[in-house]
């Protein structure tokens, strides 16, 4: 059997990307999520997130890709729980993900809304419509508030949800901070940690890019020799 007679070397130097491209490029599924980082220490503190306040954990990425699903550890006071101050569950709980410069958020990249009344416990997976990018090395800032929740007096300190942490063996990639300004100024605490986990679809492994870009130049070569190729025998 002669499946290249009389093909030049040129020609082959063209179908072979074609071919391996071709199996690289069948239908495969999409990267699946890994779990990135993660502090679920055992607890011993409890954050309020105070009315008004924006609260937050910085994190540094360990894999780089895309952002794919945040886990907290957020509930409520409620009445019937015997616990104080009291959560006020009428605002919707909004969860944005920030770019930071020197530890403290900066940008935001990205958020995600619960409704009103909605807690956030680590069984919750949080997806963000938008494409959030994550960079080995980088960090970047979970911050939490509720949109038009407004400051209120003492005491006890009105909340608007309890965010689980712990001061166990602290995170060594980030650490807690706040903003009673809405954001604009913040300070940070390193003692402790709040509650939190990171999934992230990685990029494709060079190697996979390498045999794509080759499918691609493979096709492109054909349309461009198409008219001189020789046809095959058998």
């Amino acid at each position: 059997m002669r499946l290249f007679h009389n093909a030049s070397l040129r020609q082959l130097l063209v179908l072979v990307p074609l071919i391996v491209g071709i199996l690289v490029m069948l239908p495969y599924p999409a990267p699946a999520a890994v779990l990135d980082q993660s502090f679920v220490a055992p607890s011993d503190v409890q954050f309020a997130i105070l009315t008004g306040q924006f609260i937050g954990q910085t994190y540094t990425a360990g894999v780089t890709g895309r952002l794919a699903a945040v886990n907290l550890d957020i509930g409520f006071c409620m009445p019937f729980q015997g616990c104080t101050p009291i959560t006020d569950t009428r605002f919707p709980m909004q969860i944005s993900i920030y770019d930071t410069v020197n530890g403290l958020p900066t940008t935001v990249l990205g958020s995600a809304t619960l409704p009103a009344g909605q807690a956030a416990p680590l069984s919750l997976l949080i997806t963000f419509p938008q494409a959030i990018a994550e960079i080995a090395g980088e960090q970047h800032a979970i911050v939490v508030n509720f949109p038009g929740s407004t400051p209120g007096t003492c005491c006890p300190f009105p909340n608007n949800g309890i965010w689980i942490g712990s001061g166990v063996n602290p995170y060594p990639g980030g650490a807690i901070l706040d903003s009673n300004d809405g954001g604009v100024s913040w300070s940070t605490d390193s003692r402790f940690d709040l509650h939190f986990q990171t999934y992230v679809e990685p990029i494709p492994e060079p190697d996979t890019l390498l045999l794509v870009g080759t499918a691609l130049l493979g096709i492109l070569g054909t349309v461009w020799r198409r008219k001189g190729l020789t046809r095959f025998a058998m």
